[in-house]
């Protein structure tokens, strides 16, 4: 069976979010991959998307200017969080790891 699927034109066109939104939501979720270098490359994403685009993260057409900057703001600070997490959580596991192999010798 064949599924029929909208052409990207036209999903881009009627969606009212942020273009990258779905991309940054995956960047956003490999934060916390199991993996360093998959953590590593979704940070480097975000980080590329947010500067060239970054000024229309959580913003919906059709809202208020009030209601877009506060749903900027708090997309950003929901990253922000994010980014914090892993780096705190990665810095714990190194200086796991090291004391754990250091007490092994």
């Amino acid at each position: 069976m064949v599924e029929a699927k909208l052409p990207v034109q036209s999903v881009v066109e009627t969606s009212t979010e942020w273009p990258f939104e779905g991309v940054c939501d995956l960047l956003c979720m490999d934060l916390f991959d199991p993996s360093w270098e998959v953590r590593h490359g979704a940070g480097i994403g975000l980080r590329d998307i947010l500067k060239v685009q970054g000024s229309g993260a959580g913003r919906i057409v059709g809202c208020t200017k009030a209601e877009n900057d506060t749903g900027h703001n708090e997309w950003l600070e929901d990253v922000a969080i994010r980014l914090l997490c892993v780096f705190s959580l990665d810095r714990f596991l190194i200086i796991w790891w090291s004391l754990h192999r250091l007490s092994r010798h």
